[in-house]
């Protein structure tokens, strides 16, 4: 079996753990795959499938960078992997590893650099981490219109580059642009009636 015989290559022990629990295979002897997993090999359900995880995440880009100039070793850990998993979709998967094989030193990056171009790319595609309301009190709360403005602006180390990874043709970039300069020009008439509002507030302002 190789998993037993791979237990430090996680790409063999990946592919192995999703054969048996896609083809169900654990019910030859166990009720459950995470009875299995932890009477077989004494590892958690959870391990088990973020092994699962970080092997579709492998196979994905080991296919698509090839032939690219930030190709995925084979002797890549399954931890500097792990952090993509958390993004929706194998394009962003690439475009991640891509940007960050860039940063790193012979383009092999570290688990470390992984996380935090992870990290970046997460809070361009979705706005600041959780829910921006519960992070905001009383009457700071941002109001309906403005609130994925006010997110935009919270995003820490924003990234055009990153934000835009998901536009694919001539026509969505138009459409976004048009839409982007509708926004500028509203964004542009709420400042004026702030101050119009508060004119007291922004004289104090720097």
């Amino acid at each position: 079996m190789s998993i037993e015989k791979n237990l430090t290559g996680f790409i063999a022990c990946g592919r192995a753990l999703l054969e048996i629990r896609e083809s169900r295979l654990y019910r030859e002897t166990h009720a459950t795959f995470a009875d299995y997993c932890r009477e077989r090999f004494a590892i958690a359900r959870s391990t088990a499938d973020q092994l699962c995880r970080s092997t579709v995440v492998y196979e994905t880009l080991a296919s698509t960078l090839a032939d690219s100039d930030t190709p995925l070793p084979e002797t890549t850990p399954e931890i500097v992997l792990r952090p993509l998993t958390s993004l929706p979709a194998p394009e962003l998967q690439r475009e991640t590893w891509r940007l960050a094989a860039s940063l790193s030193p012979d383009k092999k990056p570290t688990r470390t650099i992984t996380a935090r171009v992870t990290r970046l790319v997460r809070e361009a595609v979705n706005g600041q981490k959780g829910d921006p309301a519960k992070n905001v009190k009383g009457s700071e709360k941002d109001v309906m219109f403005t609130r994925p403005i006010s997110r935009l602006s919270r995003i820490r180390s924003f990234s055009p580059e990153l934000a835009t990874l998901h536009v694919k043709t001539p026509g969505q970039a138009l459409a976004i642009a048009t839409a982007y300069a509708i926004v500028a020009e509203r964004c542009t008439q709420i400042q004026a009636q702030l101050a119009t509002m508060f004119p007291d507030a922004f004289r104090r302002s720097p």
